[in-house]
């Protein structure tokens, strides 16, 4: 397991419920970073602050690599504090929600975890999981390629993963777009790169897998 020191967006529902939650992350060897200060007030948050010794951690060098939601109650919707969970959705951060989960609005773009004891475990395996959005995107783009070289009737797909800002692209093409395989993966970064227009850096990579032969069909007689 990849234990390398995560900057964490840690979010509370409400000041100071996530303390235990906090402190777990902590230990763990993660950094916490926040939207807003302790003590301070929920508007404007640190990237709005005109104090120039603040700044959103999503856009500080390196970027985040995972959002934590603690929800000290079950709020049908997020709250003031938790603001920076919808702009960690919005920049496919992964987010993860640990707390009360009665009422957990982020659930379609997020992991629950309902054990307190579980989250270190939950932010490193969430982590390490591909870009939903963003895999479906690329792969999408990987057949818009595929038909645009004549090869219509052939199956791609590809995988988009990230930390922070850094991210990692693997296009898999059937062993027949072998020979087109640099040009669609072209495409497939343009159609990344708008698609996530804050990534920082993007590794590509391609991989040529052979095409599965259907089934025999069985006669029934």
């Amino acid at each position: 397991m990849d234990h390398r020191q995560m900057r964490v967006l840690f979010l509370e529902s409400t000041p100071r419920t996530g303390f235990l939650a906090e402190e777990m992350l902590r230990e763990a060897g993660h950094e916490i970073r926040r939207c807003h200060d302790h003590g301070d007030a929920v508007f404007p948050c640190n990237g709005l602050s005109q104090d120039s010794d603040r700044s959103c951690p999503m856009d500080e060098p390196g970027g985040v690599d995972v959002a934590v939601a603690f929800r000290g109650r079950p709020f049908p919707t997020p709250t003031r504090q938790e603001d920076g969970a919808i702009c960690a959705i919005r920049r496919d951060i992964p987010l993860v929600v640990a707390g009360d989960l009665t009422s957990n609005p982020f659930a379609p773009w997020s992991t629950s975890v309902e054990r307190l004891s579980e989250l270190p475990i939950a932010v490193d395996d969430v982590v390490k999981q591909s870009r939903p959005r963003l895999s479906a995107i690329a792969t999408a783009a990987v057949g818009t390629a595929l038909e645009a070289f004549g090869l219509p009737d052939c199956v791609g797909h590809a995988e988009v993963h990230g930390r922070g800002d850094d991210f990692s692209l693997v296009v898999h093409l059937p062993e027949e777009a072998r020979d087109i395989g640099p040009a669609a993966a072209v495409r497939v970064l343009d159609a990344l790169h708008r698609a996530a227009p804050s990534a920082r850096t993007i590794d590509v990579a391609i991989r040529t897998e052979p095409t599965r032969p259907d089934p025999p069909t069985a006669t029934v007689t």
